[in-house]
């Protein structure tokens, strides 16, 4: 990341990032989890991540192929349940992206967030949460499968699980989205859903 690399809090934690801020240009030969402010950022089990007033001015590179989850402010974004009746929150408000992402070749690139993951370990009585609010991407994005304006892709929660994520009052302006026509999933807000359970 460009500020950090990795972020978060785990179970009964809380973790709490604002007033920070990201610029020049951060360049990876292997793209895992690389973002423009934070590459990997986490909750897990019955932990709180809140996320506010961030910015990141930065040109995200990644120079190889087949690399996943690369965003403009944050490269992976995850919530993690690992036991029962657990419950974690995520929140992420008044984060500003400039730039550019040349991801070219890899999958899961966002303006704002590469992806967001809800990982359960197939628990029914649980929840995760994540709320996404105010949340602005101005630039360009060049990638393979699942870019997006502000998520690339949105991944994990299934049918009988108890969570979902919100994504409002937030927008993408002005530059170009571009991805691989073989690879496909693009979209000016999120490249790819694979929840279902979301509110935008």
């Amino acid at each position: 990341g460009g500020l950090i690399g990795e972020y978060g809090a785990e179970d009964g934690g809380e973790a709490n990032l604002s007033n920070s801020s990201a610029s020049g240009s951060v360049t990876a030969q292997y793209g895992y989890d690389t973002g423009g402010l934070i590459g990997d950022a986490y909750a897990e089990d019955t932990a709180q991540l809140h996320i506010s007033k961030v910015y990141a001015d930065t040109a995200v590179n990644v120079t190889s192929v087949e690399n996943e989850n690369i965003g403009g402010l944050i490269g992976f974004l995850e919530l993690d349940l690992d036991n029962d009746n657990d419950s974690a929150q995520v929140t992420l408000n008044d984060a500003y992206v400039w730039g550019t992402i040349n991801a070219s070749g890899n999958w899961d690139v966002g303006g704002v967030i590469g992806e967001a993951s809800f990982d359960d370990d197939e628990n029914e009585h649980g929840a995760l949460t994540l709320d996404i609010e105010r949340v602005y991407f101005n630039g360009n994005i060049i990638g393979y499968q699942n870019a997006g304006g502000l998520v690339g892709r949105f991944n994990g929660l299934e049918d009988e699980f108890d969570g979902a994520y919100t994504l409002k009052n937030s927008f993408v302006t002005g530059g170009t989205i571009t991805s691989d026509p073989e690879g496909g999933a693009l979209g000016s807000l999120v490249g790819v859903d694979d929840n279902n359970d979301g509110v935008v």
